[in-house]
Formats: structure tokens, C-alpha cells, sequence
């Protein structure tokens, strides 16, 4: 999309939302920073308790991946480091083994972590979109923008420290109503 095209969307945009603002009392959007949600001590708790319960469930499955991928690798030094040894083409041969189950264990492995992450996430989204809905609601908005999805993509100037309070003040809603 070239630039004339992107500035007119934002002007058409700046015009709904005045539009919009002159027909309600209410403040139409709300800027938030969906990067604060994760952090370990002032995000979201159950989001985050919810992160840690996934790494602890799939860390014997990432030390596994790890001690597979560090044996391939010396297999491969082994070999580089002495090519024309007698257990050379052995060493090729179990690395390229390994190699291969580790591409398959890490497909598998993927394919794992996010299913059970969705199945443990869904629900809470579920709560979190509810909740989000009273908080704009309480507060007058009838929109959100998370500027951490592509900040430097954004064509608006917006006050950071602004955000990142409201951001924390819907963190502590939702924290004290999921």
C-alpha cells in the first residue's frame, strides 16, 4: 500500500472518530500496550501463571530437543575434525538420524505446545474479552489499539507513559475480575 493510500485511510479514520465523539459522550478509543500484559511481575497473573504451567508441562520435551541437537553437533565435529577415521561414515550416517528425528520431534513438539496452549488459553481469552468489554464500557470506549502489535507502523503520535497507565489500570481489572 503506498503512502497517499495510508495516509487517507488515517484521515478517513480521524474524521469517523471526531464523527464519532460528536455523537457520544464517550472517548472513542483507548491506546494500550499488549506487551505489559506478559510481564512476569505487573502483567496479567493468570495470563502469565498460565505461560509458566506451558513451559513447565513442555521442558522435558525442549531438554530432550537440546540433548538431541547437542549430540548432533558433536557427531558433526566429530567428523569434520577427522574425516578420514574409520567410524567417519557412521557418524555421518547416526547424525543425519538424528538430525531428521530432531526435525520431526520439533514439528511434533510445536504442533503440541499449541494445542495445549489453546486449550489452556481459549478460556481465559473468553474471560478476558468479557472483562474487556465491561472496562470499555465503564469507561467509554468503543475501541482499543494495542500499539505493540506494530508500533512502528502506526501513523499516530501517542503519549507512551499514557499508554502504559492505562494499560496497567486495565491489567489491574482484569487481574481482580478473571
Amino acid at each position: 500500500m503506498n503512502k497517499y493510500k495510508i495516509l487517507f485511510l488515517l484521515f478517513v479514520t480521524i474524521l469517523a472518530l471526531q464523527q464519532l465523539k460528536a455523537q457520544t459522550s464517550k472517548s472513542p478509543v483507548a491506546f494500550v500496550n499488549g506487551l505489559m500484559f506478559t510481564d512476569q511481575k505487573a502483567g496479567i497473573t493468570k495470563y502469565v501463571e498460565l505461560q509458566k504451567t506451558i513451559a513447565r508441562e513442555f521442558q522435558p520435551k525442549q531438554d530432550e530437543l537440546k540433548n538431541m541437537q547437542t549430540e548432533y553437533e558433536s557427531l558433526r565435529k566429530q567428523v569434520q575434525n577427522n574425516p578420514t577415521a574409520p567410524d567417519a561414515q557412521r557418524k555421518v550416517d547416526k547424525a543425519e538420524q538424528i538430525n531428521k528425528d530432531i526435525n520431526n520431534k520439533s514439528q511434533d513438539f510445536q504442533s503440541q505446545y499449541n494445542r495445549r496452549y489453546q486449550e489452556l488459553l481459549q478460556p481465559l481469552q473468553l474471560k478476558m474479552n468479557l472483562q474487556l468489554k465491561q472496562w470499555c464500557a465503564q469507561k467509554g470506549f468503543v475501541a482499543i489499539i494495542d500499539v505493540s502489535k506494530n508500533p512502528d507502523g502506526m501513523l499516530v503520535w501517542v503519549d507512551e507513559d499514557s499508554i502504559n497507565n492505562l494499560t496497567t489500570e486495565l491489567i489491574r481489572h482484569l487481574n481482580a475480575t478473571l
